[in-house]
């Protein structure tokens, strides 16, 4: 999906005035995982705040470390896998890092859910997708059989599946990638979640069903007033769909941003290598010349001293960017990990 850059206009794409505080608060999250080697951290000290009824997008390449993110936030990485070594996730004022498995368990799905990028995966085989709809709603409703059932029929409805009564008595092979899909959303929100995350919802879908299913995204966020943290390495996507930006490499967040500003005036070259790598047209029509990112992402092991974009960055300056670990530095409506950001004119879509 290529970057509809006639989305970018002034406040386009920006939290609008007038929403409530933020209803998700990540504070200094530090995520470790459990290797063979002693733990290993995979997201460390990051930080951002998702406005009820917005869309945070979580950027970056395989590795950067926001599934990771995801998967803390909602409380699926435990010991003795991993676990949040410092930090607070906060859901309407509430620490889901702070709680035991008995208490995530209630706020997964009536507070907050989750859908995956393969829901073939995340579906179970032996069972109709109705009646995995309804198990989650008797779970968290206590509700009867025959209502759960109602619930799961209208729910296939919602996320319109044509007829949904029919296609309830369905099992996940029965129906195609699209449709199990469709089948996740319907079961996240089945119990009325204040905050949903997608997960690179559409990265196994073709271009078509990828529209389609972002669509459906964006009606059922306003129909139910869903705060939404959309994780992607779409940048196209980002601009569809999200109001605020965080980019994350190596584990950190490197730059955060409203929309608008990302795209236009970026403020880590990170962040403009990424754009840079994404085909726009040009004013006679054809398209510009692709600008790759060499080298690869750090791995947990290979993380380079000072900031760890600098072997690949074409802005590094020796021995500052190597020796200086960077903060994060505020600059207008953005924030960046760079120490060169207020020194360096970056070109952004333009």
């Amino acid at each position: 999906m290529t970057i509809p850059t006639s989305r970018f206009r002034p406040n386009g794409g920006e939290v609008r005035n007038g929403r409530s505080p933020a209803l998700l608060a990540v504070e200094e999250l530090t995520v470790e995982f459990a290797t063979d080697r002693g733990p290993r951290t995979v997201v460390e000290n990051i930080s951002f705040a998702v406005p009820r009824g917005a869309t945070m997008g979580l950027v970056g390449e395989s590795g950067s470390g926001k599934t990771a993110t995801a998967l803390a936030i909602a409380g699926l990485i435990r010991p003795p896998t991993g676990r949040i070594a410092r930090g607070r996730v906060l859901l309407d004022g509430r620490d889901l890092a702070a709680m035991d498995d008995r208490q995530l368990a209630d706020v997964r799905g009536t507070s907050l859910a989750m859908i995956f990028q393969e829901p073939r995966r995340s579906l179970d085989p032996s069972f109709t997708v109705g009646s995995q709809i309804a198990e989650a709603v008797r779970r968290h409703h206590g509700w009867s059989r025959r209502r759960s059932w109602q619930r799961a029929v209208e729910m296939l409805d919602r996320v319109r599946i044509p007829s949904p009564e029919q296609r309830a008595h369905s099992y996940p092979h029965m129906l195609s990638g699209g449709m199990c899909q469709r089948v996740m959303i319907a079961l996240a929100l089945s119990c009325d979640p204040q905050v949903l995350i997608a997960d690179e919802p559409t990265t196994a879908l073709d271009v078509t069903i990828q529209h389609r299913i972002l669509q459906l995204i964006r009606d059922l966020q306003r129909e139910m007033g869903l705060t939404v943290l959309f994780i992607t390495h779409d940048l196209g996507v980002v601009a569809e769909m999200c109001d605020q930006v965080a980019i994350m490499y190596g584990g950190q967040i490197v730059e955060q941003a409203p929309t608008t500003d990302l795209f236009l005036t970026p403020r880590h070259p990170y962040t403009d290598a990424l754009l840079r790598s994404v085909p726009l047209p040009t004013a006679d029509g054809s398209r510009r010349a692709l600008v790759t990112i060499d080298g690869v992402p750090p791995g947990i092991d290979d993380r380079p001293p000072g900031c760890r974009f600098h072997p690949r960055c074409p802005h590094v300056e020796v021995p500052r960017c190597v020796e200086e670990v960077p903060d994060v530095r505020p600059q207008g409506a953005s924030l960046s990990r760079c120490v060169r950001s207020h020194e360096l004119t970056l070109r952004g879509i333009s």
